[in-house]
């Protein structure tokens, strides 16, 4: 065997030695190396990647693209698509191979859209990192199994709208922090005329046709009785793996003896009974968000990116935002921990991308999640809050900023099968607590097995039975 010379031998242990230390520093085990928490992307990357969404494509999402190209090498081609037409056009353009390779939705299309997105891998990205980073509502959402669902990437919480001119008149210094206190300032602010008329409405509650975010306010209050609605359960399928598996939970008792739902319902119908002292609402006012911007409602309820259209509407309407009102514990009960709920904006992978491209996707959404800056102007651009704890944790001094992001910081949801389909349900809950106990109590369990049907579709899917 020919003896190795002085040189080759140095360029064989130099090279071992600079393997071994790549293996090192990117394993994170030298100390200073360590990769700071966040998905863990291959090599192989797309120079293109595709996204599609319902925001305009205005000078900020351009400068935060064009950030993101500078930084990774990586170009973005965003295409705006109008909200009514989008989901549609997005299952469309997937079926014919021509969709994007990563797509905004809101947390209730989720499951619906689940047989077209890519399951991250949960080794793709630290779980603890994960829930560390991102609001809790995130993580009981999207982390499944099978693998991360989505990424968060802005909230828009509900909040509580109220009208200042309104409170005056009627001696009310300030909103109300609890349900009781929110039915009592009602009750005050409600006026009706002799042939029982409603004149000036208190609260809006109670109706879904009028009520664009009914269904949201009916979650809220059951989500605050510790009623999850859809329950996420981890199932053993063998000694490697597990598979995840949604239950209807509208027939649980919450934080009390009745359902959750039951008890909802009923506090939720009560605003629109005549033969309550809780009227307040009907089914033949203009819809909630006219009558509070024409000064005729003095609260509503609706999710925290409504405040610019309320006040493009009617600039001088003297209002405010809230939290939304708490179930009060009282003497003797447990504490309930204080809740509210909000829609997720999510970024998924398609499922049909290529691999660099889903590689290339990752990159972009560490980029539109984890950056701070980023965060803040996605935030300020959709009317959201962010989702990073690290700035929900810090708000901007404004107390209108302070209020979002304190109400995404206690934000839940719950991941709806079918949107239509659960917004008759729900309404039909609701219809039905103008009955008998027994009779709601019926249809309750008739909206049980309606929902559990729904979530049977979901579970019964490839990646679930498998």
């Amino acid at each position: 065997m020919q003896k190795l010379g002085p040189i080759q031998i140095f360029l064989i242990a130099f090279f071992i030695l600079v393997t071994v230390v790549a293996v090192l520093i990117f394993g994170g085990v030298l100390p200073g190396f360590r990769q700071a928490p966040g998905p863990v992307v291959p090599i192989g990357l797309a120079t293109r990647v595709s996204l599609w969404g319902t925001a305009p494509s205005d000078a900020s999402l351009v400068k935060i693209f064009d950030k993101f190209k500078e930084n990774s090498g990586i170009a973005v081609d965003y295409r705006h698509i109008s909200e009514p037409n989008y989901i549609g056009a997005v299952t469309e353009a997937l079926a014919s191979g021509t969709g994007p390779d990563l797509w905004i939705l809101k947390e209730n299309e989720l499951l619906a859209s689940l047989s077209k997105i890519h399951l991250v891998p949960l080794a793709s990205y630290p779980e603890r990192s994960f829930r560390d980073q991102f609001l809790d509502e995130a993580a009981d959402l999207l982390v499944w199994a099978e693998g991360y669902a989505g990424f968060p990437l802005t909230v828009d919480p509900l909040v509580l709208y109220w009208n200042r001119a309104l409170f005056r008149a009627a001696s009310i210094a300030a909103p109300p922090k609890t349900w009781p206190e929110f039915v009592s300032f009602s009750e005050k602010l409600t006026k009706i005329d002799s042939s029982g008329n409603i004149l000036q409405s208190g609260a809006a509650l109670g109706e879904f046709a009028n009520i664009k975010p009914a269904k949201d306010i009916l979650a809220l209050l059951m989500l605050q009785s510790q009623n999850p609605i859809v329950e996420i359960t981890k199932i053993k399928i063998s000694e490697e793996q597990n598979r995840s598996q949604f239950t209807s939970a509208l027939n649980q008792a919450g934080g009390a003896s009745l359902p959750a739902a039951e008890s909802a319902a009923r506090f939720f119908s009560d605003f629109s009974n005549p033969r309550k002292t809780s009227y307040s609402w009907s089914r033949v006012l203009p819809n909630a968000e006219d009558s509070f911007i024409q000064g005729r409602l003095a609260m509503y309820i609706g999710p925290g990116s409504e405040y610019r259209d309320i006040i493009n509407k009617n600039p001088h309407l003297d209002f405010d935002v809230a939290e939304v009102p708490q179930i009060s514990s009282g003497p003797g009960l447990a504490a309930i921990p204080a809740s509210g709920f909000g829609h997720l904006n999510i970024l998924v992978i398609s499922k049909q991308a290529p691999q660099d491209n889903k590689n290339s996707a990752m990159r972009l959404i560490s980029h539109l999640t984890l950056d701070q800056t980023t965060q803040e102007a996605l935030a300020k651009d959709f009317g959201h809050a962010p989702v990073l704890r690290s700035l929900l944790a810090s708000p901007p001094g404004d107390p209108i900023t302070n209020i979002m992001y304190h109400s995404a910081i206690k934000a839940r949801g719950w991941l709806d099968p079918d949107p239509r389909a659960t917004e008759a349900i729900f309404s039909e809950i609701v219809n039905s607590s103008l009955s008998r106990s027994d009779l709601l109590r019926e249809a309750l369990n008739k909206a049980n097995n309606k929902l559990q049907a729904l979530l049977d579709k979901i579970n019964s899917q490839e990646i679930f039975t498998h």
